[in-house]
């Protein structure tokens, strides 16, 4: 039996259709061969792929990895002899049929977060309406591939295309679509800021092509090697992380045009405010968000005015201290360095391994100008601010006045050294100010070691340093990353060319004898273990970046919930606290029960984060329920999570101030956005069903009495705390 002549073009006439196996067309089985063989790999990555980030319960994923296993079969028909062949080929193409239908569906829902309520049941119910074809179609892949009957395939065969890619085409289509009206930068910009979503955007435009090929294959425009409808081409991709390649872009893209900000201003702890989130106008849950303070009927200067109050506050004196030379003894100068390690290392392990003997040094040689001697004596400076038991006690006393007062005398000193010491002197002014709640003053610090350890990366990483100099830029940039991300300096840019954070090569603090508690072995020990809140943290930082993108913005500008994106964003966080190590974990509220005081402050730290993140993954639903004044269901499921949320975060958070000096500003400051945010929500009629939980009004009121005790801190935590607290009181929260 002779193999079809490829040189005739056109439809072939019915004795010359003869289906069989192409054995004796050598080109034709190569063909089909490879074509098949690269199918059925990638599926199984594709699938393997699928199934090791497949989430419990969740359909989606059940649905993509039944898509790639139903195509599967239909790549291994080559293997099947005659006269198995014809039954087997058109059996397997059951399944990639019921996989092209079940590949739409998927694709509708990933499209419906961007459609109208009408559009959406159009494009899913054309799916439906073209199920009949496919049956048809099922018929006529047996009759024509066992020689039964040639006509019904050969009929409609042409109209494959017509029931199969309109949806992709869309799906293509729309995507781009997308990504010009909803993200804030373009296509270009997109592809060169990463290459493999260049690469898939590429691969859609070709499966198109591949269906244009197709239809000119089996309407006879172009000639074949094989019988009809055996196309080499196939096309399917998988569009299941294309949503999450794109926010990865845009937290790159956006993270570089924010550092031509004109006037960079304090950010929160856990949230990343955006130019782009301004000029859209979606009141993001942070003070500088003009349409937040709009929402929440407040100034919108308030955030130029609460700036102003901090600057106007006194700063430490830069006039010598009244001795001429500092002394401290050393058991004293050990005490306060014991509680700089207690409660700050634990957050900045940023020293050096040799650093006890410059430590020592820098006492017996009564600090001698250097940057050695800053060093030292700012880690006295925050071990007696660390020393006192609240942080009023600290700045109504000043008990480190002499210290810190004779460290900026060094700045000079500090200024003229070129190296990663004088980033790391930088960054404890910062965190010194930190501890003291001075937020304007710790961001004009970290900028400046900011910058300095760009240079260091840029001009020094893979130079032939000593260990100890590059132990110190490694720590020093990740805890900038991690920690004090407050202005848009541009470390973000640059934080995947930083190399990861080492302990071996970080300082262990060794008490003298004297002072030497019988559990210090056992905390040297758990050295090695410290890394892991770091990693921890840095995941939790990237998430909070991306934590305000659960929403779609229309093209007439305004905002609506997109639920699948905010299911994601859940998805992720759950994950990461699936991951934590028990040491770390919250899962259980009795967990930390047992741990040591630092795993403890890790925990209830991380806790806090956990719950500001969910708050705001679900802020959107609750904003547009304030926008339209009704909820349905679902949307009322996704507000009360914001408001179970909220409760939880409002305990964690009182919790938190107790054992994080370092963030206190910026946890008090989010305390009061969520909590403003939370108050604008149980204003909302159409919310009241939801709104009523004990754990609100119970955190409320402890977000009212935690702002309260530090209102003589900070003038801007005093105002956030008398605003708060006449919005409690005049809506009779607590009442509830």
């Amino acid at each position: 039996m002779q193999a079809p002549n490829i040189a005739q073009a056109g439809l072939l006439t019915l004795s010359r259709r003869i289906v069989q196996r192409p054995e004796d067309d050598p080109a034709a089985l190569v063909l089909e061969a490879w074509s098949q063989g690269l199918m059925t790999g990638s599926l199984v990555i594709m699938a393997a792929v699928t199934f090791a980030n497949m989430r419990p319960g969740v359909l989606l994923h059940k649905l993509i990895l039944l898509e790639l296993i139903l195509a599967t079969a239909h790549g291994t028909f080559i293997f099947a002899p005659d006269p198995v062949y014809g039954w087997y080929l058109a059996s397997t193409a059951i399944g990639l049929i019921i996989s092209w239908s079940l590949h739409n569906v998927i694709a509708w829902m990933k499209n419906r977060p961007f459609m109208s309520r009408g559009l959406s049941l159009f494009y899913i119910g054309t799916i439906v309406l073209a199920q009949p074809y496919w049956a048809a179609e099922i018929y006529a892949n047996f009759a024509y591939f066992n020689n039964i009957s040639l006509v019904a395939y050969e009929k409609i065969r042409p109209w494959e295309a017509l029931f199969r890619d309109p949806w992709w085409i869309y799906t293509t289509c729309n995507l781009f679509w997308v990504v010009k009206t909803h993200y804030n930068f373009g296509l270009i910009e997109l592809v060169r800021e990463c290459p493999r979503f260049g690469l898939m955007l590429g691969s859609m435009c070709l499966s198109i092509l591949f269906s244009v090929a197709d239809v000119l294959s089996v309407t006879g425009v172009l000639s074949a090697a094989m019988p009809t409808g055996i196309n080499p081409f196939w096309k399917k991709l998988e569009l299941s992380r294309i949503w999450e390649q794109l926010e990865r872009i845009t937290a790159v893209v956006q993270g570089q045009s924010l550092k031509s900000s004109p006037s960079p201003k304090t950010q929160q702890l856990f949230h990343s405010l955006t130019d782009h989130d301004a000029s859209i106008g979606f009141p993001v849950m942070v003070i500088q968000n003009a349409a937040f303070m709009n929402l929440l009927g407040l100034d919108q200067s308030l955030p130029v005015f609460l700036e102003g109050l901090e600057h106007g506050r006194s700063d430490i004196s830069p006039q010598p201290p009244s001795t001429p030379t500092v002394m401290i003894d050393i058991q004293h100068a050990s005490l306060l360095l014991s509680a700089f390690m207690k409660q700050i290392y634990i957050w900045y392990p940023i020293l050096h391994a040799e650093y006890t003997e410059e430590f020592v040094q820098a006492i017996t040689s009564y600090f001698p100008p250097s940057v050695g001697s800053c060093l030292t004596l700012l880690i006295l400076a925050i071990g007696c601010v660390a020393e006192c038991e609240t942080i009023t006690d600290a700045v109504q006393r000043r008990p480190e006045a002499i210290y810190i007062q004779a460290a900026m005398e060094m700045l000079p000193c500090v200024f003229a050294d070129s190296s990663s010491r004088s980033a790391q002197c930088l960054l404890l002014f910062s965190i010194y100010h930190l501890c003291c709640a001075r937020p304007c003053q710790a961001h004009d610090y970290v900028v400046m070691a900011s910058y300095r350890l760009q240079n260091y990366l840029i001009n020094e990483l893979d130079t032939d340093d000593d260990t100890t100099e590059g132990s110190i830029f490694r720590n020093c940039f990740c805890e900038i990353r991690v920690q004090l991300d407050l202005v848009d300096s541009g470390i973000w840019s640059v934080a995947s060319y930083a190399p990861a954070p080492a302990s071996s090569a970080t300082w262990t603090w060794n008490e003298p004898e004297p002072f030497e508690s019988p559990n210090s072995t056992n905390d040297r020990s758990d050295s090695d273990r410290d890394l892991s809140y770091f990693v921890a943290e840095i995941a939790m930082r990237n998430m909070l970046r991306r934590c305000t993108w659960s929403i779609s913005t229309l093209p007439h500008g305004s905002h609506i919930y997109a639920p699948i994106v905010a299911a994601e964003l859940e998805r992720q966080l759950d994950e990461w606290l699936q991951m934590l190590p028990e040491a770390l974990s919250f899962r259980d509220s009795s967990s930390c029960i047992g741990s040591s005081r630092r795993n403890s402050a890790w925990g209830k730290f991380l806790r806090t984060q956990y719950y500001a993140f969910k708050a705001s993954i679900y802020w959107p639903a609750v904003y547009e329920a304030l926008s339209s004044g009704e909820a349905n269901g679902d949307l009322l499921l996704h507000c009360s999570k914001f408001f179970t949320s909220y409760a939880e975060f409002a305990t964690s958070a009182a919790a938190a101030v107790t054992v994080c000096k370092p963030n206190i500003w910026t946890l008090y400051a989010s305390v009061f956005t969520i909590s403003m945010a939370t108050l604008a929500a149980l204003a909302e009629p159409c919310l009241s069903e939801v709104a009523v939980l004990p754990g609100v009004a119970r955190g409320l009121k402890l977000a009212v009495e935690i702002l309260a005790n530090v209102a003589d801190v900070s003038p801007s935590l005093g105002e956030m705390s008398m605003i708060l607290n006449d919005r409690v009181f005049q809506g009779n929260v607590l009442a509830i």
